[in-house]
């Protein structure tokens, strides 16, 4: 994997350069109300600084927008290995093809291909979801279980416009992500998707293989058996989806920041 398969993390990192890291004082609230203030204070005098809230509110701001942005570059990386092993198993699935011998019979109910780098496909998929899931954490999260304190990139903006754009973009994000999230906790709690079999990818009718996944949940998944596949849905094309979800709002977030960079600090 290098930075050539990733060109939207390059562009947001180039971004956020330009901005300064957006390390404006008049962009974040008082560092004093996030529950965490305390023992970054502690921190502070451990390490022989003294701890006041300007020196404290850089170190607690400066990395926010980043982790979010690295976050979203799992998603990018993780879409770049479903495809490098979709492609893999595509090459597989043609030499099986090459192999079968003319006098067989076609299946009645469709041919399945079990190339061994879609257990790649499987894995890399599930770690796309995680890290779509972890960019809305870096966002927006509960301080600690049942704890009604969020912490987080939005929390830590100054009210008004920056804060308002960031809080919308996330509401859509959210919208995208919603389906994503039951899968996600499926396939960290209790299994991988789309099963626990073999993975295995559907053969077209022209030679394409597609590694289905199921159809649209609107709930907490219990297990593979609930689901079910009529709609046809495949993986790389869900992938793209959620990438471009993402991507959007990365964009937005950014685009936000550059259009609330203070006065002062403009050319």
């Amino acid at each position: 994997m290098n930075a050539g398969t990733m060109p939207r993390h390059q562009d947001w990192l180039r971004r956020f350069a330009v901005g300064h890291g957006f390390a404006w004082g008049e962009l974040w609230a008082d560092v004093r109300s996030h529950p965490d203030y305390p023992t970054w204070q502690q921190l502070a005098r451990r390490r022989g600084l003294a701890p006041d809230k300007e020196l404290l509110g850089y170190h607690m701001t400066r990395g926010l927008i980043l982790e979010v942005i690295h976050a979203a570059g799992g998603v990018e990386r993780e879409l770049a290995q479903v495809q490098a092993a979709l492609e893999e198993a595509q090459a597989w699935a043609d030499q099986a093809v090459l192999n079968f011998p003319n006098e067989r019979e076609k299946p009645l109910w469709g041919v399945n291909a079990a190339a061994p780098s879609l257990v790649d496909v499987s894995y890399a998929f599930v770690n796309l979801l995680i890290w779509a899931r972890t960019v809305r954490e870096r966002v927006e999260r509960p301080w600690r279980p049942r704890s009604t304190k969020r912490v987080g990139l939005l929390p830590a903006l100054e009210p008004g416009p920056l804060q308002d754009r960031v809080a919308d973009a996330l509401s859509i994000l959210d919208d995208a992500l919603a389906e994503a999230r039951y899968l996600t906790n499926h396939a960290l709690h209790a299994g991988s998707l789309p099963s626990t079999s073999t993975p295995a990818a559907e053969v077209l009718e022209d030679g394409r293989i597609v590694f289905r996944i199921p159809n649209p949940v609107a709930g907490p998944i219990t297990t593979w058996e609930e689901f079910s596949f009529s709609d046809g849905r495949d993986a790389l094309t869900y992938a793209h989806s959620l990438m471009q979800s993402v991507a959007d709002f990365v964009d937005e977030v950014l685009t936000a920041f550059e259009d609330n960079v203070p006065a002062r600090a403009r050319p």
